[in-house]
């Protein structure tokens, strides 16, 4: 890639990183490792509505990693029910009346959030970020 700046900032979704992801239209992700060995516990951070293309990803990884998914809901706004009839209930659950924080990201391997999320949070500087397990930040088109 080169260049003169740093290819990695403060800001994970800028720079050359920005670039490649608006110049190739396509589905992308960013993954921030934190020493990430396996997935079996993975959080599926929703930011609303417009995270319904996300929320399929969110099975998508259920079913073919087999790994146990948890939604957290982050703005606790009603969000329609993405759990499909057939999914057994010991592999998908909803994270309710807690608040995202050290101890809750304890329990996970691998965070997913969509990038419009990430951007979200990131620009308000929430304190929960620095805690995220590994994290996998999601484009979808």
């Amino acid at each position: 890639m080169g260049g003169a700046k740093n290819l990695f900032s403060g800001n994970v979704i800028s720079g050359k990183i920005k670039s490649i992801i608006d110049r190739n239209p396509c589905n992308a992700a960013i993954l921030l490792d934190k020493d990430l060995i396996k997935i079996e516990n993975v959080l599926c951070l929703l930011d609303g509505e417009n995270d319904s293309l996300f929320k399929d990803f969110c099975l998508k990884v259920n079913v073919n990693a087999n790994a146990k998914i948890s939604v957290f809901n982050i703005n606790q706004s009603q969000l329609p029910d993405p759990i499909p009839n057939d999914l057994p209930s010991s592999k998908f659950d909803f994270i309710v009346n807690e608040e995202l924080n050290k101890e809750l990201f304890k329990n996970f391997d691998l965070a997913l959030i969509s990038i419009e999320s990430w951007k979200h949070f990131a620009s308000r500087k929430a304190s929960w970020l620095s805690y995220c397990p590994s994290t996998c930040i999601i484009r979808l088109v």
